[in-house]
Order: structure tokens, then C-alpha cells, then sequence
């Protein structure tokens, strides 16, 4: 799979949790240390460069020796936990904790991967990310071949994350947890609720997708059948993916002996299942944030635009109008911008926040606790909030990045350069980010979807405040500052 570049955007959002939780032997992580089994482990791999990983498990494994590996990895991974409550406590989606969705190009997945780590280092408490290694464990539990490439990914995503996992930034979570009886029928109860809520969003959503999908069927220079797809973006694709097509059915053989690029119909698109090879990866995605956040009382990072818009509609079916529009006025007021390290070395950010991390830490400190008084902020108390809170705040993380500029990056000719990040802090699950506007502008079709709005019932209470996470929003932009 080939996908080209285009924007990139990240939107943090929260929800309750996904799908049925397996019974399993799974300890909780107590002590960080259990990490060092796991990377002592890999270390064979860890000295050794991509291509000889390759050739070793693709080339020169046998099957036998596949799945006892999986085995391996899968029990020294355990599921890790957040020791404090924090609104920065943050569960990712799959693409930016490096899972081959929506592009399995493996530079691409660690772009990806990246750009959650430079956030992490320093606006995070803790990350938590799906284990990349359950896919595996469950597809051998079926008794189905594992993906050797598919393997290979996952191993060097572990081994990008190393210094971050031993540093306590990043941690594993996985679906197999050990539950009793009565806390699996609260999930299933949970999940179905949760699906009756998705249901009529994601059929609006797919039926839009459906119609803003162009495809092409053609050949590459190797003569291999490839789909050409545009109009995905909203679902984090970039602006063009290419699907290569092994296997021709006769239909494909036929109607390339023809002509040498043909233009795939919507009825096409939906035969061939395009659309759900594109759409439903995004929905288990979504149902599994939304069990998962709940699960372990976190936040939602996503860089997928339908996320936000998903969630956003279904925790809005249980709002009023008047709770809604308060929500909007918060987000609005506490708006601000926050500054990135770009063009440093990631171990080097990590040093950073271990040596002279206070402000970071007093800043999402602050934060907690003006997001714990949700119910007493007005315009005039956000107004002293920014000035008197959030800009000192800010002054002091950008001095802290002066000072350590000679540290961060060791010329004292090269700048240290600072990528524009802003921080759309929404209150109760997935409401409107700030910028909601561009992406709606992005998206289009909206208005269809925001009619659910006109069903929702309950008020928007302190208690349903206190029994919800928050909705945040973080977009990298293009704009650089120069220190």
C-alpha cells in the first residue's frame, strides 16, 4: 500500500470502551522493570538493522518458530496502567501507535509514530497504546497463518519505542484482561449500548464516504493490477492510496484487457468492498477507544478527522442544547497555543523532560486542576485564567526550551526550531473542537449528521461532567518559530 502526503492532523477525544474483553491470564504491570524482560528479549533484533529482521522471520523462520515467538512476546508484554488520574492520561488510536492502518508502508507508520512521541515527551503524563502484538497472539489462537511482514512492523515499532517504554512515557494495553463475571456483563452491556449509538452515525458517515471516493483500476510499470483511491482523507488516509491487487479476479482481467485505466462506479466500489476495506478498520477502531478510555479512565489521541466527528455525535446524543453551547464557551476561552520540538532527536526530548521537565509538569498540573472546577468557569474566569495561569505557564516552557537548546541540539550556529501546536481543550466527551469549522469545510455533509443533536434529552449536569473524560484537541501546523 502506497499513500501520499497530505495534512496532518491530531485530535485527542475520550470515550467509553470497545470490544468484548477477552478472559485471560493477564497481569497488571506493578513495577516499569517488567519492561526490561520484554526488551531483553528482542535484543537480538535490537542489534541488528531492518533488512536483516526481514530476511531472518520472512526468509529464514519456520512456522513453528513464528508462532512460538508470538507466544513469547505476547506474555512479556504486560497491560499497563496509569498510576494517577489526569486529564493528560492519553489512550492512542492504532495509526499513531504505529499500526499498519491506513498505510502499511512502514516509514509512514513510524512518521506517524513520531509525531505522538514528540507530543508525549512533554504534554503527556502517560500514553497508553493497544499492544501490537494481540492481533498476532489471536490470529494464532484461531489457528490462522501470522502476517510475517505484518510481524516484522510490529517488532521495529516496539524497538522505535524502547527508550519511551523504559522511561515510563509509553506503556502497552491489552483486550486480554482477566474479569469477573459481573464486570464483563457491565462491558457487554456497555458494548451494546455503544453499538446502538455508532449505528446511525456510521451509516450516515459510510454512506458519505461511499459518495466522495474516486477510484481508478490501472496497472503499475511491474504489470500489477492497483486501485487508485482518492477522496478518503476524513478517515486519515493521505490524498491518494494505491491497493495493489495480487490476486485478478476475471472481472479486474477483463476490464484492464480493455482499457488501460478504467474509472470504478460507486456500484463497483461496493461489489469489490472498497468501502469496507477503507471504513470499518476506522469503526472497530472508534468502538475500541470508546470501551478502552472508559476502561482505563483516559483520554483519546486520534490524527483521523471522522474520530473526532464520531464521538462527537455520540456523546452529544445524551446532551442538552444549553449544556452543549456551555461546553463550546469553555472550549473556546481556554483555547491556546503550546510549543513542539521539531527537527531533534526524540532520546534528547526525553532527557530534556527528565532533567528540567517542572514546567511541562506545573503546566499540565494547572491544567488538571482547572479542568477539575469545570462547573465555576464563566467568560470572565477563563479570561483570568489565561491571562494569570495558562500564559505563565506557557512563558515558562518556552524558557525551559532556551535554556536547553545547547543540550537539544549542540551547535550554537543552528536554532532551535519550535513547530506551532495548539491545545482546544473541549469539556465532556467529544464535543466541537475549536477549528471544527476547517474540518467541517474538509468533511462536508455534516448537517445531516448533526440533526441527532435535536434528540438529545438529558441536561448536562456536574455529575455527567465528573463521569465523562475530556475532549482534547492538538493539530501540528505548518507554521514555524525560531528560538
Amino acid at each position: 500500500m502506497i499513500i501520499l502526503e497530505s495534512e496532518f492532523r491530531i485530535y485527542f477525544s475520550v470515550g467509553m470502551r470497545v470490544r468484548e474483553m477477552k478472559m485471560h491470564r493477564r497481569s497488571i504491570v506493578k513495577n516499569r522493570g517488567l519492561y526490561c524482560e520484554l526488551y531483553d528479549y528482542l535484543e537480538g533484533f535490537d542489534q541488528i538493522d531492518e533488512k536483516e529482521i526481514y530476511k531472518q522471520i520472512l526468509d529464514e523462520w519456520s512456522e513453528n518458530q513464528v508462532e512460538e515467538f508470538v507466544a513469547s512476546v505476547f506474555k512479556l508484554i504486560p497491560n499497563d496502567y496509569f498510576q494517577d488520574a489526569s486529564y493528560y492520561n492519553f489512550y492512542t488510536n492504532s495509526t499513531l501507535g504505529g499500526a499498519p492502518y491506513p498505510c502499511a508502508d512502514l516509514d509512514c507508520r513510524l512518521k506517524n509514530l513520531d509525531d505522538l512521541l514528540r507530543f508525549s515527551a512533554l504534554y503527556a503524563d502517560k500514553m497508553l497504546m493497544q499492544s501490537p502484538f494481540d492481533k498476532h497472539y489471536e490470529n494464532l489462537e484461531a489457528g490462522n497463518r501470522i502476517n510475517r511482514l505484518d510481524l516484522v512492523g510490529d517488532i521495529i515499532i516496539i524497538l522505535y519505542l524502547k527508550s519511551f517504554v523504559l522511561a515510563g512515557i509509553i506503556g502497552f494495553f491489552s483486550s486480554y484482561v482477566c474479569l469477573c463475571e459481573d464486570c464483563l456483563k457491565k462491558i457487554v452491556s456497555k458494548e451494546d449500548e455503544l453499538r446502538n449509538k455508532m449505528k446511525v452515525i456510521s451509516d450516515l458517515m459510510y454512506k458519505e464516504t461511499s459518495e466522495n471516493i474516486r477510484c481508478k483500476l490501472l496497472r503499475d510499470s511491474n504489470d500489477i493490477a492497483y486501485l487508485a483511491i482518492k477522496g478518503a482523507e476524513k478517515l486519515g488516509f493521505h490524498e491518494q492510496v494505491d491497493i495493489l491487487i495480487f490476486q485478478e479476479n476475471k472481472q479486474i482481467k477483463k476490464l484492464l484487457k480493455k482499457e488501460k485505466e478504467i474509472v470504478v462506479t460507486p456500484k463497483m466500489l461496493m461489489q469489490w468492498g472498497i468501502v469496507d476495506y477503507l471504513f470499518e478498520p476506522l469503526i472497530n477502531d472508534v468502538f475500541q477507544a470508546q470501551i478502552n478510555t472508559t476502561f482505563l479512565d483516559s483520554s483519546y489521541i486520534t490524527n483521523r478527522p471522522y474520530d473526532a466527528m464520531m464521538i462527537s455525535e455520540i456523546q452529544k446524543q445524551s446532551l442538552s442544547q444549553e449544556g452543549i453551547e456551555k461546553a463550546k464557551m469553555v472550549e473556546t476561552g481556554l483555547f491556546h497555543k503550546v510549543p513542539l520540538i521539531g527537527e531533534v532527536e526524540l532520546n534528547k526530548i526525553i532527557k530534556l523532560r527528565q532533567s528540567d521537565g517542572m514546567a511541562f509538569k506545573g503546566y499540565r498540573s494547572k491544567m488538571n486542576s482547572i479542568l477539575s472546577e469545570y462547573d465555576k468557569l464563566d467568560r470572565k474566569r477563563m479570561s483570568e485564567i489565561q491571562k494569570d495561569v495558562i500564559r505563565p505557564e506557557l512563558d515558562a516552557m518556552e524558557q525551559t526550551l532556551c535554556k536547553n537548546k545547547k543540550s537539544l541540539i549542540q551547535s550554537t550556529a543552528q536554532d532551535l526550531v519550535l513547530v506551532g501546536g495548539s491545545i482546544g481543550i473541549g469539556i465532556f466527551t467529544g464535543l466541537l473542537p475549536v477549528d471544527y469549522s476547517a474540518v467541517v469545510g474538509m468533511i462536508g455533509g455534516i448537517s445531516s449528521i448533526s440533526n441527532i443533536l435535536d434528540k438529545a434529552k438529558k441536561s448536562f449536569t456536574k455529575e455527567e461532567i465528573k463521569s465523562n473524560s475530556f475532549y482534547f484537541l492538538y493539530e501540528l501546523q505548518d507554521k514555524y518559530r525560531k528560538l
